[in-house]
């Protein structure tokens, strides 16, 4: 089972984001202390909160007694517990955690204007090729769909900027199945998906073991109740 947490920040209090800064590990503190801008810090805060708390759900003695590592390409990873894997993600007013058994990535994105070159320099030909073909109304939407994928599929393989987003290609096909073509053969049998998520954001998930997937949107007392954050 895939586990999909999200959590929707836009209200978060001063309070509650005091009462969180005394709870999470030390190098989430200092790394939340260096950004000037609070919606970027409580969007940092959040993501260890939400990932330990999804984790919690999961196996307890896990989330808050074991620290994060990171792999030779930075993924984050969770020390001496190879069955419990996890990604997350934050943009705009959500915070998103993905929890499963195997390797998976997970992408949110605010559905902004964007330079044309961005897709020019990191979409494959092919991906191109079928972005120019849709009317002008519809690609920005569908730039998304193959950015978050794109991305999730990076962060799944754990291999970060060292995978360039243009050797590779997401197929979007008319039935709604996604496919992956690119130098990774068994990453054709990837699980690629694309999450509805409110507001004017597009969310994907890639997994490398086919799996249903669940999706929570915990309260913020649910949070504040759980005994690693309870005062």
């Amino acid at each position: 089972m895939i586990r999909l947490y999200m959590l929707a920040i836009k209200n978060v209090s001063a309070a509650q984001f005091d009462h969180f800064m005394k709870r999470v590990s030390p190098e989430r503190i200092r790394q939340v202390r260096r950004i000037r801008n609070r919606r970027d810090a409580v969007r940092s805060l959040f993501g260890e909160v939400m990932v330990r708390w999804g984790v919690s759900q999961v196996k307890p003695a896990a989330a808050f007694s074991k620290p994060w590592m990171r792999s030779e390409f930075g993924k984050p990873v969770f020390a001496d517990e190879p069955d419990i894997h996890f990604n997350l993600s934050h943009s705009g007013d959500w915070v998103v955690a993905a929890i499963g058994p195997s390797e998976l990535g997970v992408d949110v994105e605010q559905v902004l204007p964007v330079n044309p070159g961005i897709a020019e320099s990191c979409f494959s030909p092919a991906e191109l090729g079928l972005l120019q073909c849709l009317p002008e109304e519809e690609r920005l939407g569908r730039f998304y769909d193959i950015w978050t994928l794109k991305e999730s599929y990076t962060k799944c393989i754990g291999k970060g900027l060292s995978q360039p987003l243009d050797s590779f290609t997401i197929t979007i096909c008319r039935d709604g199945k996604i496919e992956y073509s690119g130098p990774e053969e068994e990453a054709r049998n990837y699980q690629f998906m694309l999450i509805p998520v409110e507001g004017p954001y597009k969310l994907a998930v890639c997994t490398k073991a086919r799996r249903p997937i669940e999706i929570y949107e915990p309260e913020m007392d649910q949070l504040l109740g759980m005994e690693m954050f309870s005062g």
